[in-house]
């Protein structure tokens, strides 16, 4: 049963609205993230996020590595990032919003914030988008959860980060033998379409979170070069 919920964070600009909602459900604190009334996660459905960074990992033969996220989120990807020291030696976390990286670095810290101090982290307040445009650098592995997928963006400037033309220039960003992953609330036929389009060899796992006693899906679009 869940208490009262409360809002511990707010922020708000031109740009738009953040907030972050606590509550107690079966005595277990859990955060709730919204961006302009669109909900992006909570604590109780990380899982995930971090399988979004997991899987990727664990397709790859490497030692000092490099992996770049696009979003911040609530850090659970940042945080299973820094579990892999055995094969990623570089953290590159690429957040747009301000105010998800003060939360994380506030109210969040002890959570999954105090990742970001890790010295392997470096993190951006900038569009993922535009950083892959202009970037010099290239990665091994490159995560991309800055929507719920391309059915429900956040940003309407994002849905340029689901089209063919982005996805060329992922693949110039990405190492030999690199992997690009895509973290989707939505099964998605077109998205993996046009990702086939432009990678030699795509597809999608489906994985399932708990939440309310029932098995959720979400959808992690891989591409490999």
């Amino acid at each position: 049963m869940a208490d009262e919920r409360k809002i511990v964070f707010e922020r708000e600009d031109d740009v738009g609205k953040l907030l972050l909602w606590e509550h107690f459900i079966n005595g277990k604190k859990e955060y709730e993230l919204l961006i302009n009334g669109v909900f992006i996660m909570a604590t109780y459905n990380s899982l995930s996020s971090e399988l979004l960074v997991k899987n990727a990992v664990d397709k790859l033969d490497i030692r000092n590595g490099s992996l770049l996220i696009g979003g911040l989120g609530l850090g659970y990807s940042v945080k299973q990032g820094c579990q892999h020291s055995d094969k990623i030696e570089k953290i590159k976390v690429v957040e747009f919003n301000p105010y998800v990286i003060e939360c994380n670095l506030s109210v969040l810290h002890e959570l999954n914030g105090r990742f970001l101090s890790d010295s392997r982290v470096e993190l951006l307040n900038d569009d993922f988008i535009k950083y892959i445009r202009f970037t010099r650098e290239k990665f091994d592995i490159i995560c991309m959860d800055i929507d719920n997928g391309p059915m429900l963006i956040v940003n309407e400037g994002n849905k340029d980060a689901y089209a063919t033309p982005f996805f060329s220039r992922i693949l110039e960003v990405l190492n030999e033998g690199g992997v690009f992953v895509i973290w989707s609330c939505n099964s998605d036929d077109q998205l993996l379409s046009d990702m086939q389009k432009i990678f030699p060899k795509c597809h999608v796992e489906e994985v399932y979170e708990q939440h309310n006693g029932e098995a959720v899906p979400y959808y992690l679009y891989f591409a490999f070069k």
